[in-house]
């Protein structure tokens, strides 16, 4: 399915738009993973999803961007 679907879509295009900035800082990000550790350490949860998340001053074409993600990303059993 995914190799016919790959063939039916013409290829994204490269994202162009601004800088990608996380909204985390490197010690936000550590601390939510401390926090989680704690957590699933406590008990209280045994699995986390933390996402982070980033923003851009202009995206040229969402699509391009998302795709562009993915590629260099694979998430092969992501949603």
């Amino acid at each position: 399915v995914r190799r016919r679907a790959a063939r039916a879509l013409p290829a994204p295009e490269p994202h162009t738009g601004g800088a990608l900035l996380p909204a985390f800082t490197a010690a936000e990000h550590e601390y939510a993973v401390r926090r989680a550790l704690a957590y699933i350490a406590a008990g209280d949860i045994y699995q986390v999803n933390l996402a982070q998340r980033f923003v851009a001053d202009r995206v040229d074409d969402a699509a391009g961007l998302f795709a562009a993600l993915q590629r260099r990303h694979a998430m092969p059993f992501a949603a």
